[in-house]
């Protein structure tokens, strides 16, 4: 079976028994963010500069670390995160519209792993 277009849906466009393993501590550029998670960049310069809110009202902030050109490399575990909270979120503009199997993936150890 083939999955649909990793372009358009990002990670998830794989079925959770072909999800690949990652790593949740590496750090990727912004283009790699936005393709992974299937949002435009401008949303991950956006939760970068104002954070985003978890579902307990906290707002959090991309973990970054910036390289000696001046670009910035995201942390993957995080921009995972703002993308599975927002997308939960009823003040979302996207409204509350699952897209994704989000239980399919293990956040809560170092590397996200299909279940």
């Amino acid at each position: 079976m083939q999955p649909p277009d990793p372009r358009v849906w990002g990670l998830f466009a794989y079925p959770p028994e072909v999800l690949p393993d990652v790593n949740l501590d590496a750090y990727i550029t912004r283009n790699q963010a936005s393709m992974l998670t299937g949002v435009a960049p401008s949303v991950i310069s956006h939760w970068h500069a104002r954070g985003w809110l978890d579902p307990d009202g906290t707002r959090r902030h991309l973990a970054t670390k910036r390289l000696a050109s001046g670009n910035l490399l995201y942390r993957v575990g995080d921009i995972l995160q703002a993308e599975i909270d927002t997308e939960a979120s009823s003040k979302s503009r996207r409204g509350v519209k699952p897209r994704r199997n989000w239980a399919a993936l293990n956040l809560n150890s170092g590397v996200a792993q299909a279940s």
